[in-house]
């Protein structure tokens, strides 16, 4: 059985390989130590569902492949809707292998290929050399991603905001609550005081 894991894993991972250097597993990858720059096809660097580019560290499913973490979350959530499920299994939708919610990892090697992206953009844009294409390319991409994320931050402080109003008017309301409360209970003890003084 663990042979069978471990030639799952190795295979999964030259599969990797080869999907990220665009090579096929007949042909050898170069040695690249040293090399400026690589180019990378940028589909592996965006959701298959959405087509958005990774604005946060992408979901890596137990079958191999990668989306952002709010399609994995809508995929769960509507496997449970749909089905009634307790748990949060659902299928991948690009095999249709059946996940579970403890095979849904980070994929931490596409995030490190966006940072350099954005590093590469970052050093290229300080330059005094007119942009290539695959400069652009690069400088689009990092910025996509850049946008991506501060698209996500506007949305979290709107629903911080909103969270924070809705608070608010709690406490307001339970403080009304709180001052009636006392109110009723100081004109109850005045009344029996009253009551008491004339009888």
């Amino acid at each position: 059985m663990r042979v069978c894991k471990s030639a799952k894993m190795t295979s999964f991972l030259k599969r990797f390989v080869n999907k990220v250097t665009g090579t096929s597993s007949h042909t050898r990858v170069s040695h690249i130590e040293g090399a400026e720059r690589v180019c990378v096809d940028s589909s592996v660097l965006c959701c298959p569902v959405c087509y958005e580019v990774y604005a946060s560290v992408p979901s890596l499913l137990g079958c191999g492949h990668t989306f952002c973490g709010r399609c994995v979350r809508t995929m769960q959530v509507n496997r449970m809707v749909e089905e009634a499920a307790k748990d949060s299994v659902f299928d991948c939708p690009l095999c249709r292998v059946s996940i579970a919610a403890n095979e849904v990892y980070k994929n931490y090697i596409v995030d490190d290929l966006l940072r350099s992206v954005e590093q590469i953009a970052e050093r290229e844009s300080k330059a005094d050399v007119p942009p290539s294409s695959e400069i652009v390319a690069t400088l689009r991409l990092a910025k996509d991603r850049s946008d991506k994320k501060v698209a996500h931050l506007e949305l979290r402080n709107s629903n911080m905001e909103k969270e924070l109003q809705a608070t608010k008017k709690q406490l307001r309301l339970m403080n009304l609550i709180i001052f009636s409360s006392i109110m009723g209970y100081l004109a109850l003890e005045m009344l029996i005081a009253l009551y008491n003084f004339l009888s």
